[in-house]
């Protein structure tokens, strides 16, 4: 009896024992092969700019299944009439989409299953807002893109577009495409931050039809001055400059200039105590930013304004992205707020943009 107990617990034992075996060596593989189904490389994208904003974007890629797939997907920023096509079947493809904060996510299907080891060429379209800012007259194309390396980006703006500043590790080539200016890059790496900016300039016949009007207008004035007969000319000595009014502004002017030149003369210096107040006061002036502001910020705005208080309130926008890790896109955003605000300025000093604090939000 003893001896059936002891066999029962050891067949017991040894049944879980194969399953724990099981469920921890097979089911973790069946799971890598899911995640593996697909691999996608992106191996283009150009970034088509309109003078409203808008940004039509073509993205290639070329995807390839490790096992038999029904579908696949792409995640793109939140974007406006997407097309998925397969350029090795030359069709279009059906999908659908998840929007995730800014991004969106594609999955796209195929009418006949991928084998494992078979290759697509897959080209998404879209247009989208999320590339560009405005600030005034001028426009900031910014990303912050993980790619594989050699992957190029090429973005063409419109003909009347003059490209003002760039900043980006990888120097872009510059050229021009039927008559568009064009910037092209080739990754490095697995990741390109990039900012540009330009602005529009007023189109040839727009030019043509203001110097027209401004010829027109000019022979009108000379048209005017010969009608209404010779010029009359201004000698000295004219008794018209014998009037009592304007005798009266040049002795008061004389008067003004008289007391600033004896205010200068005499003025007493500061003492120590007054200079110790001056202190006292450019100390306060320098001290913590207003806490009523501050609880108006959110997290990358605190992050911005603690960084250029700690720079002595004035930087430059490359070392905000550089110590700040913030994405060029977010960044550009988080700028414009506060600029709108007036907690920061902006000025540009040739190719180096510098933001500065504005010294109304200190207590």
């Amino acid at each position: 009896m003893m001896d059936l107990k002891i066999k029962i617990k050891l067949k017991i034992f040894l049944f879980v024992f194969i399953s724990c075996v099981l469920f921890t060596g097979v089911l973790p593989g069946s799971a890598s092969a899911q995640e593996t189904e697909v691999s996608e490389t992106i191996k283009y994208i150009e970034l088509k700019i309109n003078e409203n904003g808008i940004v039509d974007v073509t993205q290639d890629m070329e995807l390839e299944a490790h096992a038999t797939v029904y579908r696949a997907d792409a995640i793109i920023p939140k974007a406006k009439n997407a097309v998925v096509y397969d350029s090795t079947l030359d069709r279009m493809l059906e999908h659908g989409s998840v929007s995730i904060n800014d991004e969106e996510l594609i999955n796209f299907y195929f009418p006949d299953p991928v084998s494992a080891g078979e290759k697509r060429n897959i080209t998404i379209n879209y247009s989208t807002e999320f590339f560009t800012n405005k600030r005034g007259d001028t426009w900031e194309l910014s990303f912050l893109l993980s790619i594989p390396n050699n992957t190029i980006i090429k973005a063409v703006f419109p003909e009347n577009a003059v490209i003002s500043l760039t900043s980006s590790e990888i120097i872009p080539s510059t050229y021009i495409e039927n008559g568009m200016p064009v910037l092209e890059l080739q990754s490095t790496g697995n990741e390109i931050d990039f900012l540009c900016e330009y602005r529009f300039m007023e189109k040839q016949e727009d030019v043509n039809e203001t110097g027209n009007r401004a010829k027109e207008n000019e022979t009108g004035s000379k048209n005017r001055v010969n009608l209404t007969g010779n010029q009359t000319i201004i000698k000295p000595g004219d008794k018209r400059f014998n009037n009592p009014a304007f005798t009266l502004i040049l002795i008061l002017i004389i008067f003004l200039a008289s007391g600033a030149l004896y205010y200068l003369k005499f003025k007493k210096p500061c003492t120590p105590l007054e200079k110790q107040k001056g202190e006292i006061k450019e100390t306060k002036k320098n001290g913590k930013i207003n806490s009523s502001i501050a609880r108006l910020l959110d997290e990358n705005e605190r992050t911005v304004v603690e960084l250029l208080q700690s720079k002595g309130k004035e930087t430059t926008q490359a070392e905000i992205r550089k110590s700040t890790k913030i994405p060029g896109s977010t960044l550009s955003k988080v700028m414009l707020r506060l600029e709108e605000r007036n907690i920061i300025e902006r000025r540009g000093e040739g190719k180096t943009k510098r933001v500065k604090l504005k010294e109304w939000i200190f207590e």
